[in-house]
């Protein structure tokens, strides 16, 4: 017999597994490689507008993009 009939659909461990993969992959497919925050997109904007501000370093937003 395979491990596979051993597993019993009503087993909360089965629930918890599949409802934790099935978030992750839910989480996994939005937010691919990274979320664009505030502070991200300010530091687009100095890159792309080459007007930097103090709070971040111009270096940090060279080598962000």
């Amino acid at each position: 017999m395979s491990p596979l009939h051993r597993i019993k659909v009503s087993n909360p461990v089965f629930f918890s597994a599949f409802f934790g993969i099935i978030g992750f992959l839910v989480s996994y497919y939005y937010f691919f490689l990274a979320i664009m925050l505030m502070d991200s997109l300010v530091q687009c904007n100095q890159v792309i507008s080459n007007q930097y501000g103090d709070w971040h370093p111009p270096i940090m937003s060279k080598v962000a993009l």
